[in-house]
Order: C-alpha cells, then sequence, then structure tokens
C-alpha cells in the first residue's frame, strides 16, 4: 500500500480537495464514519470532487438514497479530462465499468444502505478490477489507455438526477495491480495543547500560552480572527499536541495508514521572504514542508504515508505523540511575518472489525444475531460501546450452569444461530441455563 490521498470530508468542507466543481455539500445526517460525509442531490449540471495526482487504486464509501434516471459515472482516474478507468452507476443501481456493455455488475444496491466500492487498474494486463464490499464485482479485461492518471474525481460526472452520498475516500498509487485496496476509513485530530516548538511570538489575542485554543477550530467554525503570529525575522517554530487515536475513535487494535496535516496560513506583506511551511514533529524530529504563502489565509497540506522518522508504517503509539503546526524562515531570516489560524490532522485508518482481549469497544461492535447466521469467532458477546473486553467474555454457558453476570446467550463457533438466541432474548443473572439454549 503506499496511500497518496484521503478524505471523509471531516473538516466539514471540501477544502482538502484540490478543485470542486458544480454544487456538492457536506452534512452531518447520513454519513460512514466521522462527523461528515458528501451529498450531491439532483445537479443541473456535473457535480463532483477532484484531486490533482497519480493513482492507480481507489476505494469510497457510496450510500443510494435514490437513483440516478440515466446511468451516471461516480468515480474515477482521468487523464487531461478524459476518462481512463471510471465506476458508473445504473439507473437500475447496479455497478458498471464506464459504459462498456458486458461490463455490468451482479449486485444490485439497495437503496439507504453504506457500500465499500473499490477499483483498481492495471495497465500491463490489461485490467480493471472493481470491488463491492470486499468482494470482486466486475473484471474488465479490455482496458487499453496508456496515459497516465493525473485527477480523480468522485461525484455526479454527467449532472444527471439522483441522491447520493459518499464518504471515505482513499487513493494509492500503486500501479499495475489489480488488488482490492482494502476499508480505510478517516477521522479528524485537533490541537489540545501546545506541543514542543513553541517560536510564534504573537497571539491574536495578546494573552499569555496556552496558543493552541486560537488554532483549534472545530470544522464548520473556522475563523481567521484567531491567530497564532511570528512577528521577528529569526527563524521559529510552532507545534501543537493533537488528540490521540482513542479520542477520535480509533480502536486499539485498528491499524493506522496515513497522517494528513492541514494547516491554515499566510504570510505578512513587505520586506525579503525566507520561507515557509507546514511542521510535523515526529519520534523527537521536525520535519517541513515548504508552502507559497501569499498575504490571504489558505490551507496547506504535507501528506505522511508513512512515519517521517525512519519510514515504517505507523504506530498508534507514534500517531499518538505526532505533533503539528508552522515553520517560519526555513533555515535563514524571513522579514514577512507567518501566521497560523487552524490546524486540521486527518488520520486514515482501517478497523479491525474485530475485538481482542484489551480493546475498548467501538460503535460497530455488537452480536451478529439474526436467525440464519453463522457463529464467527468473538461474536460470544453482547458488547455495548465503551466497554472493555475481558478474558471471560468467551466463557461458554454450560447446561446446569447458574447465569453470571458477564454471561450472555451461549454461541459456539460453527453454531447456527436460532430465535431463541436473538439479542432480546440474553440471558438474566440468576437464571438456571436449559439446553434450549
Amino acid at each position: 500500500m503506499a496511500l497518496v490521498f484521503h478524505s471523509g470530508f471531516e473538516g466539514g468542507n471540501t477544502f482538502e480537495w484540490s478543485s470542486v466543481t458544480g454544487t456538492p455539500t457536506i452534512q452531518s445526517t447520513i454519513k460512514k464514519t466521522g462527523t461528515y460525509a458528501m451529498r450531491i442531490v439532483n445537479p443541473v449540471d456535473a457535480a463532483y470532487v477532484s484531486q490533482t495526482i497519480e493513482a492507480w487504486e481507489l476505494s469510497f464509501y457510496l450510500y443510494i438514497a435514490s437513483a440516478p434516471n440515466s446511468d451516471v459515472y461516480i468515480a474515477g482516474f482521468y487523464y487531461t479530462g478524459l476518462g481512463l478507468s471510471i465506476v458508473a452507476l445504473t439507473t437500475d443501481r447496479y455497478l458498471q465499468w464506464a459504459s462498456v456493455a458486458g461490463s455490468k455488475g451482479a449486485t444490485q444496491l439497495a437503496l439507504n444502505t453504506w457500500y465499500r466500492v473499490s477499483m483498481s487498474a492495471d495497465r500491463v494486463t490489461d485490467t480493471v478490477k472493481i470491488y463491492l464490499n470486499d468482494s470482486l464485482e466486475i473484471n474488465y479485461t479490455n482496458f487499453t489507455d496508456t496515459g497516465t492518471t493525473d485527477t480523480v474525481r468522485v461525484g455526479n460526472d454527467v449532472g444527471l438526477s439522483c441522491d447520493l452520498y459518499f464518504d471515505d475516500i482513499a487513493l494509492d498509487s500503486v500501479e499495475n495491480t489489480t488488488d482490492d485496496l482494502g476499508d480505510i476509513r478517516t477521522l479528524l485530530s485537533l490541537p489540545n495543547a501546545d506541543g514542543t516548538n513553541q517560536g510564534f511570538d504573537t497571539p491574536s489575542d495578546g494573552g499569555a500560552r496556552p496558543y493552541y485554543d486560537l488554532i483549534d477550530d472545530a470544522p464548520g467554525a473556522i475563523s481567521d480572527t484567531d491567530y497564532i503570529r511570528h512577528a521577528a525575522t529569526a527563524t521559529a517554530k510552532e507545534s501543537d499536541a493533537l488528540q490521540d487515536s482513542a479520542t477520535i475513535g480509533i480502536g486499539g487494535s485498528d491499524t493506522v495508514n496515513a497522517v494528513r496535516t492541514l494547516a491554515r496560513m499566510k504570510r505578512g506583506a513587505g520586506g525579503a521572504g525566507g520561507g515557509k511551511g507546514v511542521l510535523v514533529r515526529d519520534n523527537g524530529t521536525d520535519y517541513t514542508t515548504t508552502i507559497s504563502a501569499t498575504t490571504s489565509y489558505a490551507w496547506f497540506s504535507r501528506y505522511d504515508a508513512t512515519m517521517p522518522n525512519g519510514g515504517a508504517a505507523w504506530t498508534q503509539a507514534r500517531v499518538d505523540a505526532f505533533e503539528a503546526g508552522a515553520s517560519h524562515g526555513l533555515g535563514s531570516d524571513d522579514a514577512q511575518d507567518t501566521y497560523i489560524s487552524a490546524l486540521m490532522v486527518m488520520v486514515a485508518y482501517t478497523p479491525v472489525g474485530l475485538t481482542a482481549i484489551g480493546d475498548t469497544v467501538q460503535g460497530v461492535w455488537a452480536v451478529r444475531s439474526a436467525q440464519g447466521d453463522t457463529v464467527r469467532p468473538l461474536w460470544n458477546v453482547r458488547y455495548a460501546r465503551g466497554d472493555v473486553v475481558r478474558p471471560v467474555w468467551g466463557v461458554k454457558v454450560t447446561v446446569g450452569d447458574t447465569v453470571k453476570p458477564v454471561w450472555a446467550v451461549r454461541k459456539v463457533l460453527g453454531d447456527t444461530v436460532r430465535t431463541i438466541w436473538n439479542v432480546a432474548a440474553l440471558l438474566q443473572v440468576g437464571d438456571t441455563v436449559r439446553a434450549v439454549w
């Protein structure tokens, strides 16, 4: 995996994207992960977000509130404005590769349900594969385009009537593979304390430290009135500590895939500029991505698919110790003041999906006990959000035993769930286990 971009619209806006066409809206009513998702409803013309980047693997979540009145392109790789490989949604709610006859998937998507869709393109074998919820849906073997992707679009590419939602978009640059990129989600981490670097000298309120609360603006409440500024010419750095993985909702066994830092910055007028940048601090070392700031505020970003210090895959411990902020001067005096008014870090992660002892239970964890389902490992307990998994929650109930508080319905690996084993029929403390259980 070599992620190059991820977005769950957790900034409450589309500012993380290179460009926006038409009228997509960012809303919080229907979403897969976090607080926000993108909605595109009955656009007059095309409505989509675009990222200028080379990518060959794409994953996103799709929710259909109403189907398009004709087949519509919903995501794809483009080269100089022309589609190289595109996922389409048909009017009868099937996935399809572009508008090519015979490339339609076999699964009709239900309304009002989240699906994960992924696509990968291999120019060596002329193959495109499209996956639906981890399973191969379309295998198209006549992909002959030779251009290099320079843009990825997600949305409604042709302006057809429909009501669609998109969330948790991830892009990968690995070429010539037809793998499923995997389930990659995005959550937001905000500043929660002044960090190691405290070199900026002028807070907008003129007060004493801490300064982090001047740039911890929540999504939808970004304000340039509050800021931290460095007014001296000498080089300086400012970094903040951030909310940790557990606080933002990442489970203890989840895998962190990448970190994207977004800083809203500008420069002062006049004098000679010595360079400015988005700063991150990892494992005791500072790293800066140079930006071209103007006298108006704009968002600037840095992408770390691996840990900056050492280049290994991310660990939650390193994410939790990560700091971010801004640099002034970049090794030389800088007469143009540096301002930062907001800071956000978007963490891409893959949920583990199952529980391990010591994990904190997340909202997606609970017993699946519908009649006819087959019991899977670790489905032996009905978990409540916030509970910590204990070893005794795997105990098998035996006929004649008296039920203890930690016990739930007897469900043994390989058993078929019966109606009596439904969530509503859990054993009560003090009951004696019967053979029918």
